[in-house]
């Protein structure tokens, strides 16, 4: 079976497709509930250098994973100024534990829970990290950084 995994910009048209798998309690757990994939069209409106848990927000990338026609995953990232390692909020903001300064990202994910447990095969050539599996992938690069 080929594995054609296509990645575009996440727009609001996809938001209806998205939100449903908001409602799974393990989805909800690790990210949050069906508000969290519209507050990320309310992000990627803000320019960079907003603050983030310790951080400078340099960028923002939000796309959908889709097989075919079908949207199977969303993925957002931003990138930061530096690594900050966030240990809650405190009385006066954010606690910072620890900083790298270099820059980072931080990438989150979610599949479409009636997709879980199903494996996508790739092209036999020894994994989807291969140069052939990459070639024929056809990821297209979108997303949006913010400007």
């Amino acid at each position: 079976m080929n594995v054609d995994i296509e990645l575009v910009p996440f727009e609001p048209k996809h938001l209806p497709l998205v939100e449903p798998w908001f409602d799974d309690p393990r989805v909800q757990s690790r990210l949050g509930g069906r508000e969290w994939p519209g507050r990320e069209f309310r992000l990627m409106a803000e320019p960079p250098g907003t603050e983030f848990r310790g951080a400078i927000v340099t960028g923002r990338f939000d796309w959908v994973a889709l097989d075919g026609e079908e949207t199977v995953g969303l993925i957002v990232g931003e990138t930061y100024d530096r690594w900050a390692t966030y240990g809650g909020d405190g009385p006066s903001g954010p606690i910072i534990l620890d900083t790298i300064e270099l820059p980072a990202m931080g990438l989150a994910f979610v599949v479409d829970p009636l997709r879980w447990r199903r494996v996508l095969q790739g092209d036999g050539s020894g994994g989807a990290g291969s140069p052939r599996c990459r070639r024929r992938a056809r990821v297209r690069r979108g997303g949006r950084a913010r400007q």
